[in-house]
């Protein structure tokens, strides 16, 4: 007897987790722990999670986009800040619900993650690929503190944080590029 391939979806996890959900909330949280279901694909889930953040943090960075003014470093901070804090109920309620921890198709952490990585430098084609490109390596990688946060903080915030210091360490990346004029050239 053959068997057919395994599909590229696993729709018949979607569908035995949202069973387990109790209440509206739980829905909504892991609606968004997943990414909004990305976090399903057999391959490369945190990959798959973290297109997301790309418009995220494009529109971080246009809303806080007035650079130079308080105000607008401070309205880039509080963005941030919420979007840490939404990833946080969601894995937290999602980890909860399901008995897991830091589970593959959990990608709320790397959608805030990408947002964070892409939020600080104008978004052209250029420093997108770099972005996700450098984001994506060290998330998968760990190096470092990254990878300290990632084996040794417990809970949601082990799950969520080593995703927003990888966000956090492609940002200045990004920032020293465009400073020294490398992200130029390309739209």
């Amino acid at each position: 007897m053959q068997t057919s391939p395994r599909p590229f979806f696993n729709s018949r996890q979607l569908g035995e987790d949202f069973g387990k959900c109790r209440t509206f909330a739980d829905k909504i949280a892991l609606w968004g722990a997943t990414g909004g279901g990305l976090g399903y694909f057999r391959t490369a889930p945190g990959t798959w999670g973290s297109l997301p953040g790309i418009p995220l943090g494009i529109c971080f960075f246009q809303v806080s986009a007035d650079r130079g003014e308080p105000w607008s470093i401070l309205l880039l901070v509080v963005l941030i800040l919420v979007g840490v804090f939404a990833a946080f109920w969601s894995i937290s309620r999602t980890e909860r619900l399901l008995g897991l921890h830091d589970e593959p198709r959990i990608v709320a952490d790397e959608v805030i993650g990408q947002a964070i990585a892409l939020c600080s430098v104008s978004p052209t084609l250029l420093s997108l690929i770099i972005g996700f490109v450098l984001f994506r390596t060290l998330d998968i990688l760990k190096p470092g503190p990254i990878g300290y946060l990632d084996r040794d903080v417990q809970g949601p915030w082990g799950t969520l944080l080593d995703d927003v210091l990888a966000g956090g360490v492609t940002a200045l990346v990004l920032i020293g590029l465009q400073i020294m004029g490398l992200l130029e050239g390309l739209p």
